[in-house]
């Protein structure tokens, strides 16, 4: 199998995990040192390896439960110079986990994503001051349901999180800021 470029094989591999079942991630990507462009990498299932041992683990009081279980599903992508194409060199497909149910892949954490649009009407339903509760409803009804939206109200919080704190460093609170900071880097003794 070749892909033109490694978005397309990264959708693909997107796609796949959403279709049989399972979380996917990145692994690594190879760069050359003539120049610069990638020459392989690496998908992976979300369960492949083991949780490394924490020298502090002694001093956990609540342990987590593990969450992977060294699942060898891959799928190795290289450069073919020749014709600019990536093509599959490695692909297992064996996992030893149970899976999720199609009904629930639009959960998982690599499947879950806001588009663009999604991202304005958020905004606009921020900005107009309604809860993000029911501006969360009326994206799941405008989606025919919610599993349809693609992402869940977790993700709505976080992302309007973050857009206040970019907008934060802007405005007047981000100037006080900085003013504040400048005055701790000229006298120590400043208290912030």
């Amino acid at each position: 199998m070749n892909f033109n470029t490694l978005d397309n094989a990264w959708d693909f591999w997107k796609n796949y995990g959403r279709r049989v079942g399972f979380n996917v991630s990145k692994h690594y990507a190879n760069k050359s040192k003539k120049d610069n462009v990638i020459t392989s990498t690496r998908f992976l299932c979300s369960k492949e390896g083991y949780r490394g041992v924490d020298k502090r683990d002694h001093l956990v009081i609540k342990h987590r439960s593990e969450r992977r279980t060294g699942c060898q599903v891959r799928m190795g992508i290289m450069l073919n110079r020749s014709t600019g194409e990536f093509y599959v060199h490695e692909f297992i497909s064996e996992h030893n986990h149970i899976l999720h149910f199609a009904e629930c892949a639009h959960m998982m954490g690599s499947q879950r994503n806001i588009a663009d649009v999604q991202a304005i009407e958020l905004q606009l339903a921020d900005d107009s001051g309604l809860k993000q509760k029911n501006s969360f409803e009326f994206l799941g009804i405008q989606s025919r349901g919610r599993a349809n939206l693609g992402f869940l109200q977790l993700d709505q919080k976080n992302y309007l999180k973050s857009k206040r704190q970019r907008e934060m460093s802007y405005g007047e609170v981000g100037c006080l800021l900085r003013y504040l900071k400048n005055k701790t880097l000229e006298d120590p003794s400043f208290f912030m």
